[in-house]
């Protein structure tokens, strides 16, 4: 219950815990996590199909590598990922013919580089939490009004309310 729960489930240092991934598979699915705020489910399968080459981000001009994915409810969204975890996802789809992990053995690799860079762990979803919090303060260190980068997050999250998404800015 969203409403009840108080605190961040954000980690301290998801670099650190990005880093600590042994598994090079497991290591693209939490900085895509990380970098765009994907669910587990939109970066545990990402097919050729899915890969939509790279783009400027809307806030930075930064470039990024874009893929699509079915999001809640069936929705169609956008990721954005760093050019690095952009040409991993596609090295591998272009080896095995797709890129997927295994949710259970990824979580596994997220509690135990957690426990080894010194955190507390907090799941896949942890990571969503810091793209979420990093990137409402990117947008309004561009410029971006509270609202303008409530409403941002909460599109690029997948939110269709942004009192859900409020929640992560804890």
């Amino acid at each position: 219950d969203l409403a009840k729960f108080e605190g961040s489930r954000a980690y301290q240092d998801p670099a650190a815990l990005v880093n600590a991934v042994s598994n090079r598979d497991h290591q693209t699915a939490a900085s895509a996590q990380y970098e765009s705020g994907a669910r587990i489910y939109e970066v545990s399968q990402i097919r050729a199909d899915q890969l939509r080459g790279y783009r400027p981000d809307p806030v930075t001009g930064e470039q990024r590598g874009c893929f699509e994915v079915q999001g809640k409810g069936g929705k169609m969204g956008e990721k954005l990922v760093a050019p690095e975890t952009y040409r991993q996802i596609e090295q591998t789809i272009q080896e095995r013919g797709e890129y997927k992990i295994d949710r259970d053995a990824y979580r596994d690799s997220l509690r135990v580089a957690a426990a080894a860079s010194g955190q507390d762990a907090q799941g896949s979803h942890g990571l969503r939490w810091n793209f979420a919090q990093e990137r409402f303060a990117e947008i309004q260190a561009h410029g971006g009004t509270y609202d303008q980068a409530l409403h941002q997050v909460s599109q690029e999250l997948g939110h269709e309310r942004a009192d859900i998404t409020q929640h992560y800015l804890r």
